[in-house]
C-alpha cells in the first residue's frame, strides 16, 4: 500500500510538471508570435530607404523608433555635408594658392585682367590723401550706423504692428462678446425663439448681411425678422407634408405636447349664459362660435402663435 502511495505521488508530480511545462510552452509561443518587427521604412530628404534593426520591436513602437532614427539620419546627413563643404574649400583654397592661374581660367577668369584690376585698386588707395581716407572711413562708418539704425526702425515697427494687431484682436473679440450679449437679450426679449446656438447663428448672420449693406438696425429688429422668416419656413412646410408626416418631422414628444394642450383646450366646459343674455343669442353669434373652433392640422401648419391666435385668423 505504501509503495502505492508513493507511485501515485510521483505521477501526480509528473504530471504537475508535464502542465506547467506546457503552460511555459504556451506563454513562449505566444511571446515569439506576438507581432514584431525588425525592418522600418524611413523617409530622409524625400527619399525612403530601408534600415533593418538590431533587435525586434512590438509594432505599436514603430512610429516612435522610426521618427527617432530618422532625426538621427537627417543629422548625421547634415554634418557629412558641412564636413564636405569645408573640406572641398580648403582644398581649393590650397590648390588656388599652388596655381592660380590654372583654377581661374578652370572658371572662366582672365588672369591677367584680374591682375590689372587689382593692382588698379592698389595705386588708387596709395595715391588717396590721408583727408580723402579719413573721408571715405567715416562715411564707411556713417553706411553701417545707417543700416543698423533702418534694422532698428524695422524692429520697432515690427513691434508697433504686432500690439496694433493685438489691440484689433482684443477688440474685436470684445465687440463679439458684445453682439452675443446683445442678441441673448434680444431673443429673450423677444419671448417666443428658444435663446440657443442655431437661433443666435440666424441672427448673427441676418446683422451681419444688414451691416454689410450699410443699414444700421438693432437686435430686436432681426430677431423680429428672423422669427418672421423661420415662422414663414414653418408654415410653408407644415402645409405640404402629409397628415402621417407631421409627426415625425415635429417628433413625437412635441406632438404629444401639442395634442395635450389642444385636448385641454377643448375639454374646457363652456361658460354659462345668462338668460337675458341666451335671450338675446342671434344667429351671427353662433356662426361667430363655429368658427372658434380650432382644427389641430390648422394650428399645426401655422407653426406660431397660440391657439387663440389661430381662431381670430378663422
Amino acid at each position: 500500500d505504501s509503495s502505492g502511495e508513493e507511485s501515485s505521488e510521483d505521477e501526480s508530480e509528473e504530471s504537475d510538471e508535464s502542465d506547467n511545462d506546457e503552460v511555459l510552452e504556451e506563454q513562449t509561443l505566444n511571446e515569439v508570435t506576438k507581432e514584431s518587427i525588425k525592418r522600418l521604412l524611413l523617409k530622409i530628404d524625400g527619399e525612403e530607404i530601408e534600415e533593418e534593426l538590431p533587435f525586434e520591436i512590438p509594432k505599436e513602437a514603430e512610429d516612435y523608433m522610426k521618427k527617432q532614427i530618422q532625426l538621427a539620419k537627417v543629422a548625421q546627413k547634415r554634418m557629412q555635408e558641412k564636413a564636405t563643404v569645408e573640406k572641398n574649400f580648403h582644398t581649393f583654397i590650397e590648390e588656388f594658392k599652388k596655381n592660380p592661374e590654372f583654377l581661374m581660367k578652370e572658371y572662366g577668369m582672365d588672369p591677367e585682367e584680374w591682375a590689372e584690376t587689382l593692382i588698379e585698386r592698389q595705386i588708387e588707395e596709395l595715391e588717396k590723401s590721408p583727408e580723402q581716407k579719413a573721408l571715405e572711413a567715416k562715411d564707411r562708418e556713417s553706411a553701417k550706423k545707417e543700416q543698423e539704425l533702418a534694422e532698428m526702425r524695422r524692429r520697432l515697427e515690427e513691434i508697433e504692428n504686432e500690439k496694433k494687431q493685438k489691440e484689433m484682436e482684443a477688440q474685436h473679440q470684445k465687440d463679439v462678446e458684445e453682439a452675443r450679449n446683445e442678441i441673448s437679450s434680444a431673443i429673450t426679449k423677444q419671448g417666443i425663439l428658444p435663446d440657443n446656438e442655431f437661433v443666435r447663428q440666424q441672427v448673427a448672420s441676418l446683422w451681419y448681411q444688414y451691416a454689410s449693406n450699410g443699414k444700421n438696425v438693432t437686435a430686436d429688429d432681426v430677431v423680429t425678422q428672423v422669427y418672421q422668416q423661420m415662422s414663414e419656413q414653418m408654415q410653408e412646410i407644415m402645409g405640404i407634408l402629409p397628415d402621417e408626416a407631421i409627426e415625425k418631422f415635429l417628433g413625437k414628444q412635441t406632438t404629444e405636447r401639442v395634442k395635450k394642450k389642444f385636448i385641454t383646450k377643448k375639454k374646457e366646459p363652456p361658460k354659462p349664459i345668462s338668460k337675458q343674455v341666451s335671450d338675446g343669442v342671434t344667429e351671427n353669434d353662433i356662426k361667430r362660435q363655429e368658427k372658434a373652433k380650432i382644427d389641430m392640422r390648422e394650428w399645426l401648419k401655422h407653426g406660431s402663435g397660440t391657439l387663440a391666435d389661430l381662431a381670430k385668423k378663422k
